[in-house]
C-alpha cells in the first residue's frame, strides 16, 4: 500500500499492516493527517455505517457526499453527538478531480468488509443485545459489593475478573501489581455483611470525632470528583473506539471482555459523581453522631441489598475496605493438592 502527497515521498507499507500501524508509520514519517493533526487507527478504519475513515469515505473514491449526518449537543455533559441522517436524503455529488482511490480497490475493501460482516455479525448483534439487556436489568451484574473493596498492596479497587469471582484492577487489567489471587463472590459477600455486622458494633460503642476538618475533607472530595470526571471522559472515548471496532468487523475475546469492564467503570463513575455533591453536604452539616447512624442505617439495608447507589454512598462515608492477600489453605483434596484460599479482609 501506498499513500501519495503531492512534493512529499510516498510511504510504502507491507501487506496486511493494521491500521494503528499503519498510523504509527505514518506519524513517524511525519504525515499530516487529512485534518493537519497525527495519525490515529480510527482515520484510516474510521466508522462504516457513517462512512468515516479513510476506507469507507467516499470522497477518496471521487464521490462527495451531502447531509450524512447531523450534531445534537448532549445535555448532561455538553458534548457533541453525531447522528446518521436518512440515506434516502443524503445528497452525492461525482467529484472526479478528488479521487485517489481507484474503484477496483474500494471494491475489494468493501467485499472485505461484507466477509468480515458475514462471518463476525453474529457476535456483534450478541455484544449489542447483551449491552441492552444489563442497561434495562434483565441479566444479573456483577455484585456491587466488590465497590467496596480496595487491593491492600497497591490500593487499586476491585473488579469483575470471571464468573462470579473478583480481584485487584491493577493485576488483571494492567499487570502492575503482584496480587493475582481473586475472591469468590459468595466468600467475598458472606465476609463484607460479617464486616458490616463488626463494624456496626464498633461504631456503636466508640464516638466518632466530630472536630473533622470539613474544608479539608471537601477539597479532597472535589479533588476526587475532577479525577472521576476526567476518567470518565476517557472512558466514555475508549468506549467509543471500541463500539466502532466491533461494528466494523474488528473482533477479540479480549475485546468484548475490555469493554464490558469500561461499561462498568463507566457506571460506577457516574454512580460516584452523582452522590458527590450530596456527600458534600453531609460531612459539612451533620455531626459526627448522625454520621455514625447513617452508617449503621446503610449497613443495616445492605444486609439483605447490593443496591449500588447505597454501597457507593457508604465507601463515601466510611472509605474504602482493604483486602489483603490469603495464604493457601492447608485442605487435602483429591490428587493431594490444595485449593487457594480467597484474602483476609482488613479495614483500609
Amino acid at each position: 500500500m501506498r499513500l501519495g502527497s503531492s512534493g512529499a515521498s510516498s510511504p510504502t507499507f507491507p501487506g496486511g499492516a493494521t491500521p494503528g500501524a499503519i498510523a504509527d508509520m505514518l506519524n513517524h514519517e511525519g504525515v499530516p493527517s487529512p485534518g493537519g493533526r497525527s495519525w490515529k487507527p480510527t482515520t484510516i478504519r474510521g466508522h462504516r455505517s457513517r462512512e468515516t475513515g479513510i476506507i469507507n469515505n467516499e470522497l477518496y473514491r471521487g464521490v462527495l457526499v451531502w447531509n450524512r449526518q447531523r450534531f445534537v449537543r448532549e445535555p448532561f455533559t455538553g458534548k457533541r453527538q453525531a447522528r446518521m441522517n436518512p440515506e434516502d436524503g443524503w445528497v452525492r455529488k461525482d467529484v472526479p478531480q478528488l479521487r485517489i482511490v481507484d474503484e477496483s480497490l474500494w471494491r475489494a475493501v468493501k467485499n472485505h468488509q461484507d466477509a468480515q460482516e458475514q462471518e463476525h455479525g453474529t457476535l456483534r448483534d450478541a455484544v449489542r443485545k447483551a449491552r441492552e439487556a444489563r442497561l434495562r436489568d434483565l441479566t444479573p451484574g456483577s455484585s456491587h459489593f466488590s465497590r467496596l473493596l480496595i487491593c491492600a498492596a497497591c490500593g487499586a479497587d476491585c473488579c469483575s475478573v470471571g464468573r462470579n469471582r473478583y480481584g485487584c484492577a491493577d493485576h488483571y487489567r494492567r499487570m502492575t501489581c503482584a496480587n493475582g489471587q481473586a475472591l469468590p463472590r459468595r466468600v467475598m459477600e458472606e465476609q463484607v455483611h460479617a464486616f458490616f455486622a463488626k463494624t456496626s458494633a464498633l461504631i456503636r460503642s466508640q464516638a466518632i470525632n466530630a472536630g473533622q476538618d470539613a474544608d479539608l475533607a471537601t477539597r479532597q472530595l472535589q479533588g476526587q470528583m475532577e479525577r472521576e470526571c476526567r476518567e470518565l471522559e476517557v472512558i466514555e472515548t475508549r468506549l467509543a473506539g471500541l463500539l466502532a471496532a466491533i461494528e466494523d468487523g474488528v473482533y477479540t475475546l479480549r475485546m468484548k471482555t475490555r469493554f464490558l469492564q469500561l461499561e462498568d467503570q463507566a457506571r460506577k463513575l457516574k454512580a460516584s459523581l452523582q452522590i458527590g455533591a450530596e456527600h458534600m453536604r453531609v460531612m459539612q452539616a451533620q455531626a459526627g453522631g448522625v454520621i455514625s447512624e447513617a452508617i449503621i442505617g446503610l449497613m443495616a439495608d445492605l444486609r439483605t441489598t447490593d443496591e449500588g447507589y447505597a454501597i457507593l454512598k457508604l465507601r463515601c462515608l466510611l472509605g474504602p475496605i482493604s483486602v489483603t492477600p490469603g495464604k493457601a489453605r492447608q485442605v487435602p483434596r483429591s490428587g493431594g493438592k490444595t485449593p487457594r484460599d480467597g484474602c483476609q479482609r482488613d479495614r483500609h
